[in-house]
């Protein structure tokens, strides 16, 4: 049987081509990697499947965490799109926004996410922690940020913008530190 490259992907910057029979499985080394990825199609029928799980602890760690650094990385590149003579003038009012936007959009977010894992099992993967329809939201966002910054709006006008989400996304991340700090320590 001729042997067929069966699947590309990157590992550590270098592209590997993965070649074996379609009958056979991928080398021990390769496979918690496919698992993790998804691609379960090298399992032998009745074969045992790992599958990335951590603990509901980890699972509570995880979102503040990401909208903590999230959030402090669009206020930083926000600052960045700033004039530096406007930057407290303007700063100013995007920190206002940003509470706003918390109060009012993000608080509601964080919290579904927070119950959803908290009706998670122990074992579940990391990427259980948002719905499928949030981590489409998070790519139209990143999407809309790309468009924000290369049409051709002020440099002024995008640094608001992305200081006040930032903003937003770090104050609303207060929600789920306070949640995962319970946890941790058992506390009601």
């Amino acid at each position: 049987m001729a042997v067929k490259p069966v699947l590309k992907f990157a590992l550590k910057g270098q592209l590997l081509f993965l070649k074996c029979k379609f009958s056979d499985r991928p080398p021990a080394r390769v496979k918690p990697i496919l698992t993790w990825m998804g691609l379960t199609r090298f399992s032998l029928p009745g074969e045992r499947v790992h599958k990335p799980g951590v603990k509901q602890s980890v699972l509570f760690f995880t979102v503040p965490f990401l909208w903590s650094t999230v959030g402090t990385v669009l206020i930083i590149r926000g600052m960045c799109w700033l004039e530096p003579e406007k930057m407290t003038f303007l700063l100013l009012p995007s920190l206002g926004l940003g509470l706003l936007k918390s109060l009012f959009i993000l608080d509601k977010s964080i919290k579904s996410s927070l119950v959803r894992i908290a009706a998670l099992k122990n074992g579940t993967g990391p990427g259980a922690i948002c719905s499928w329809q949030k981590w489409l939201l998070v790519c139209v966002m990143m999407l809309g940020g790309y468009v924000l910054r290369h049409a051709g709006f002020p440099g002024n006008s995008v640094g608001v913008i992305y200081s006040a989400i930032g903003w937003a996304m770090l104050i609303s991340s207060r929600h789920g530190w306070m949640t995962w700090y319970r946890n941790v320590y058992h506390l009601k």
